[in-house]
């Protein structure tokens, strides 16, 4: 099952689900998202809790983040 989200002109695949277990000990999923970096390019992964109603990603990689800052649309 390939799943494809789009977020600001950005495109996320799902790639993959990973069990969790959290810190009062209840069982959940994290859904693993990729995207390539809207500064550097590169391909990165983020995981999103599986019952999250909101859709909000990264659009960086750890190495360029920049909180708070926005992303120049590319021309």
């Amino acid at each position: 099952m390939t799943d494809v989200r789009h977020y600001r002109g950005q495109v996320y695949g799902r790639m993959g689900v990973l069990p969790h277990t959290c810190r009062n000990g209840r069982e959940t999923t994290l859904i693993i998202w990729g995207s390539f970096c809207a500064t550097c390019g590169d391909r990165y992964t983020f995981t999103v809790p599986g019952l999250s109603k909101k859709f909000q990603p990264n659009r960086r990689c750890q190495r360029c983040k920049r909180p708070g800052r926005r992303v120049r649309q590319q021309s």
